[in-house]
């Protein structure tokens, strides 16, 4: 019984971690969006040569990479800035109110084009998902949220 027990464990877990799909699996969270494909993580520049291939992907992930190339020089760039400005003042100069300004308008513009970039990615995902499996079948992405009211049931197809 033990033996029999230890093969079929062995089994299951064979199965677990023999096969690796070959969607593309998508997380996406308040300022991320991991991408995985056969357990490795993708860059968008990765994604986009693997979505090469499938129609409407591609352009999905054109725009979204066109999104990150502008996104992350000015996000780090207004990041840069606010920091300078920030540490100018902890090291006892007086503070550069219109650098840390220049900074907090160059990281709130990123933030619509970041959500842009998320958004074509994960469509870009979803459509080559759908390329790859016979029947497409679409879950709820997140049932339950918590906010600072509370929880909140929200179903997204």
């Amino acid at each position: 019984m033990r033996g029999f027990l230890l093969l079929l464990l062995m089994f299951l877990t064979s199965n677990i971690y023999g096969q690796q799909a070959d969607t593309i699996y998508y997380k996406k969270g308040f300022g991320t969006s991991v991408f995985r494909y056969q357990g490795k993580v993708l860059r968008p520049g990765q994604m986009e040569d693997l979505v090469r291939h499938v129609p409407g992907a591609d352009k999905e992930m054109r725009k979204a990479v066109l999104n990150y190339n502008i996104y992350m020089p000015v996000g780090i760039a207004g990041g840069a800035m606010m920091g300078w400005a920030v540490g100018q003042s902890l090291a006892g100069a007086k503070m550069n109110y219109p650098l840390f300004g220049t900074g907090l308008g160059l990281a709130l513009i990123s933030i619509p084009i970041y959500n842009a970039y998320a958004r074509h990615s994960v469509n870009a995902a979803k459509l080559y998902n759908r390329s790859i499996l016979p029947v497409a079948l679409e879950f709820p992405d997140r049932l339950v949220r918590s906010s600072a009211l509370g929880l909140s049931l929200r179903i997204t197809f």
